[in-house]
Order: structure tokens, then C-alpha cells, then sequence
């Protein structure tokens, strides 16, 4: 009894940073690896709020800026001549250079609507290796998926 007892100051501390995190996957499925921010926010959805956006992140945002998590993980593809499955926090002036545009209103649009109704707002890349058609994720990219869901939950769940 008393190791549970001393258990629950962790699993409410654990369970209130997961309230503060959403997670916006975006990216088309249908375009292998550029659909690598769509499957980080589905293989995270057991653990923050995640928001599957795929090509259309604005669509969410309305129900975002509602909900009570203070930041914003924003995932997606990227091109930033690093080696596919690689990843990186991005500032949003880099987005610009470094993302494929598969959706219809541009990532730095999107995070200043988020900060306007007091979001923080982090970007993760993760440097693709094919978007051709299909909708599987190369190996080297769904490696780079798990490294950095990995780091996330260690980052927030704790």
C-alpha cells in the first residue's frame, strides 16, 4: 500500500503535463514518408491529445486554441537536406525553407493563430526520403518516427 501511495504524486504529475501537450500530425498519408507527422500523432495518441491534421491543419485550430494544453508539438515532414529519417526542432522562420507544402495554409500561418489564443508552439521536422505515392513509411523514416516519439514522451512525461 505504501508504494502505491508514494506512486500517485508521479502518475498525477504525469498525467497533468500530458493535458498540457497536444500533438498536430501533419502530412498526407497517401505520399509515404510525408506522412511521417500524421503517424508520430497517431503512435502518440495513447499518451497527449493528438490531432490527426493530415494536409489541413487549419481546419483544427478552433478546437485547439479551446482546449486547455498551453503547447502545441507540431509535427510534419520536412526537406532540410538531412538524411531521411533525421529530425529537428524547427523555428518557425525556418519552416518556410525547410517544409513541403502538401497543405493548404502555410505551417508559420498556422503557429501565428496558434499564439494569438496563447498557445507555445514547438515544430518538429522529420527529413523525408521519398513522397512518392504509397502509404507506407520508408524504414530509415519510420525510425526517425520512433527516435523522436521517444524523446517527446520523455520530454513531457516527466
Amino acid at each position: 500500500m505504501a508504494g502505491g501511495v508514494a506512486s500517485l504524486p508521479w502518475l498525477f504529475y504525469d498525467w497533468a503535463m500530458q493535458k498540457k501537450i497536444i500533438i498536430c500530425g501533419i502530412g498526407n498519408p497517401y505520399r509515404s514518408d510525408d506522412g511521417a507527422g500524421v503517424h508520430a500523432a497517431r503512435m502518440l495518441a495513447s499518451d497527449f491529445a493528438s490531432y490527426i491534421c493530415e494536409t489541413t491543419p487549419e481546419r483544427f485550430i478552433d478546437e485547439i486554441c479551446e482546449h486547455e494544453a498551453e503547447t502545441v508539438i507540431i509535427i510534419d515532414s520536412a526537406n532540410f537536406d538531412g538524411k531521411p529519417g533525421e529530425y529537428r526542432k524547427l523555428d518557425v522562420e525556418e519552416v518556410e525553407n525547410y517544409t513541403i507544402t502538401t497543405h493548404i495554409i502555410p505551417i508559420p500561418l498556422i503557429v501565428k493563430m496558434l499564439e494569438q489564443c496563447g498557445k507555445k508552439v514547438e515544430i518538429y521536422g522529420i527529413q523525408f526520403g521519398d513522397i512518392s505515392f504509397g502509404d507506407r513509411l520508408t524504414s530509415e523514416v519510420e525510425k526517425g518516427v520512433e527516435r523522436l516519439i521517444a524523446e517527446l514522451r520523455s520530454k513531457f512525461s516527466r
